[in-house]
């Protein structure tokens, strides 16, 4: 078995790298390629080495989520400026999604934590503000809040709630990032 050489494309606006190794194993004239993707959340720092800034296997082994039985990152969205991460953790399986923000600069986690979410989630041109719905006790996403990060959820301000149990909400940016769509089903 030889492995061939790892490939790396860098992309700019979403700070993802995608590494691909190609095995190739040669058996009685027979070449297999097997394509193993390796999905790391990280960015390239000025020597043009790998910075990984969001690792799921050691988040879901560390001491703060050692007890669910289910672990995974639901979405990730970066800030315009892209010095903030927001990421959605579902410890169930329900998809019912606990936002966590991450400074790119320092690596370190901030204090905002927003629980009960939909996997609808984006930050404003700012990035000064996040937008988000939020999840009823029948799984249903029924409100459209506003984020300021850096402080409490509970300052949260709710722009809009469909009463109507029988509608969910959904919201998206536009194409031109200039105006949040809402839909409700």
């Amino acid at each position: 078995m030889r492995t061939l050489n790892r490939l790396e494309f860098h992309y700019q606006t979403v700070g993802f790298i995608i590494q691909k190794k190609f095995l190739v194993v040669n058996t009685d004239c027979i070449v297999i390629i097997i394509y193993v993707f390796i999905f790391t959340l990280g960015r390239m720092d000025k020597n043009g080495f790998e910075d990984v800034y969001l690792d799921e296997n050691k988040l879901a082994w560390s001491p703060e989520f050692s007890d669910p039985s289910f672990f995974h990152i639901g979405f990730l969205r970066h800030s315009p400026d892209c010095k903030l991460v927001a990421y959605g953790i579902d410890y169930s399986g329900s998809e019912r999604y606990t936002v966590y923000f991450l400074d790119l600069e320092t690596k370190e986690k901030l204090p905002d934590v927003i629980p009960d979410c939909y996997e609808d989630f984006e930050f404003s041109n700012c990035g000064n503000f996040a937008f988000y719905i939020k999840i009823d006790e029948y799984e249903r996403s029924y409100q459209l809040k506003r984020h300021k990060v850096g402080t409490l959820n509970s300052d949260d301000v709710v722009l809009y709630e469909e009463k109507d149990e029988m509608f969910f909400l959904t919201m998206t940016k536009s194409c031109n990032k200039k105006y949040f769509m809402m839909r409700y089903h």
